[in-house]
């Protein structure tokens, strides 16, 4: 488990919840308080598990990477 939540495994649309419904929300407000409490650098140890995560980066941040550059995309 990379964030030491095992109860967040049943609160899964699969497994029933909602989808967009309270306790999702209730989930993704969690989530985010405790990716805000650690800088972007720290969050690499979620790259080798099997989770879909990736960072949200602004403007001036995009420059230099491949992707921006290809689309001509300018902070």
């Amino acid at each position: 488990m990379a964030l030491d939540r095992p109860e967040w495994a049943t609160r899964h649309w699969s497994l029933g919840q909602a989808i967009g419904g309270p306790d999702a929300t209730a989930l993704t407000q969690e989530l985010a308080e405790i990716i805000a409490k650690q800088p972007l650098e720290e969050w690499v140890l979620l790259e080798p598990l099997d989770c879909c995560v990736s960072p949200v980066r602004r403007l001036p941040k995009r420059r230099g990477i491949r992707s921006s550059i290809s689309r001509r995309i300018k902070g």
